[in-house]
């Protein structure tokens, strides 16, 4: 028997299937709807996980940085320090002094190359060789962290501490409770930046060694910590170092800490620090 339908001169009824043009605007409107509602969503969960990243490695890398001074049984990395090194930061300090802003470059990059290589190979590198007292340099072990770049590709920055009279402003950046009256970029001076009495005792509570009530933006870092350590954050500026804003004068909008992701605050408002 001849199964075959397409004998010779029969055409089968096949009928073509698809979608019409209406149909098809309907579907992209439909995936147009839904982009724009996830897009947004998907958008803040990659910036808060780069935030909680941050947040994380930051306070691994003070932990292993209080490890390093324990090895030395010391409680400042500048006793660590030859002569020549301290000379360094003592001429960089006085250049600061002075409003020059190649002394905080100067002592940006010196803190860099000292506590990634601290922190990456011990007393094994170069620099903890030529830098650090010899009986210092072998009380450390061969590594610490493999310190990396931040979430944003960028590394981490340091400063040494602690903090004396003169010495750089770290601020933090967090909304006061009952923040109001805000401008169109988003802060009030007044009530989202000041360190004000009636929040004084609460942040030291959280944040052991914070000084005094000021009148600066933002929240003053404790002047205790041996090493500063923060990050850029998603604006790349460095809003956490108060007098480098001071002398760039250009990023009014995040004087007080913005988003830098750093080792002092506990109060983790950088996600709703002004953008």
């Amino acid at each position: 028997m001849n199964t075959q339908y397409d004998a010779p001169g029969i055409r089968p009824n096949k009928k073509t299937s698809g979608f019409t043009l209406v149909e098809l605007l309907v579907v992209i409107a439909i995936i147009g709807i839904l982009a724009s509602i996830v897009l947004p969503n998907v958008t803040g969960m990659i910036a808060k996980g780069q935030v909680t990243k941050a947040v994380a490695e930051i306070q691994s890398v003070d932990t292993a940085l209080l490890g390093i001074l324990s090895d030395a049984n010391q409680s400042s990395f500048r006793d660590l320090l030859n002569t020549q090194s301290k000379n360094n930061l003592r001429d960089f300090g006085y250049m600061i002094g002075r409003g020059d802003i190649n002394g905080i470059l100067l002592a940006q990059g010196f803190y860099q190359d000292m506590f990634y290589n601290l922190l990456r190979q011990g007393k094994n590198s170069i620099w903890a060789q030529t830098h650090l007292k010899p009986e210092m340099r072998q009380k450390l072990g061969n590594s610490y962290m493999d310190i990396g770049q931040d979430p944003w590709q960028q590394n981490y920055r340091f400063w040494m501490g602690p903090l004396r009279r003169g010495d750089m402003n770290f601020r933090s950046f967090r909304i006061l409770e009952g923040a109001r009256d805000l401008d169109d970029e988003g802060f009030d001076w007044e009530d989202v930046y000041i360190y004000n009495t009636n929040q004084k005792d609460l942040e030291n509570e959280k944040t052991p060694g914070a000084p005094r009530k000021d009148d600066l933006p933002g929240f003053p870092a404790p002047k205790d910590k041996p090493v500063y350590v923060w990050s850029l954050g998603n604006n790349q500026l460095v809003d956490a170092f108060y007098t480098v804003q001071l002398i760039y004068g250009d990023d009014y909008a995040f004087y007080g800490g913005g988003d830098d992701i750093n080792n002092w605050d506990n109060g983790q408002g950088w996600n709703s620090a002004p953008k």
